[in-house]
């Protein structure tokens, strides 16, 4: 069962909104169901996904290899449009405390990129 179901437009350009907490040194997953317009499972037979998160988006900095983490995405059920995000206790204990922001990209067949999801990411400390 889904955590967050919301409705995805690749036509829009516009990314859903879903804020997210890890434990640090946890595995964390959460689950979605994208629906399309008309309320029905958005297929995304065809489409492949990839996230990741950053400790800061402010002015100047990027998504480039030295600065962000990789999430992982998988695709539970493409036709039923419903997806995993996660990371592993061996990723998030190397996390510190704080605030991040994440985006989930969703590339079709046609190689076409639609950014699905995007959030802050709050990484809550604890004894490790």
């Amino acid at each position: 069962m889904a955590n967050n179901t919301f409705k995805f437009n690749p036509d829009a350009g516009v990314a859903y909104g879903a804020n997210l907490v890890i434990n640090r040194g946890s595995t964390f997953k959460s689950t979605f169901q994208a629906n399309n317009l008309s309320s029905a499972s958005f297929d995304f037979s065809g489409y492949t996904m990839f996230g990741r998160i950053s400790k800061s988006i402010s002015i100047g900095a990027s998504f480039g290899p030295n600065t962000t983490t990789q999430l992982t995405i998988g695709i539970t059920s493409a036709a039923d449009g419903q997806f995993n995000v996660g990371i592993s206790s061996s990723i998030s204990q190397n996390l510190k405390p704080g605030r991040y922001f994440y985006e989930v990209t969703a590339v079709s067949s046609a190689s076409t990129y639609f950014k699905m999801l995007s959030g802050n990411i709050i990484v809550e400390g604890g004894i490790l």
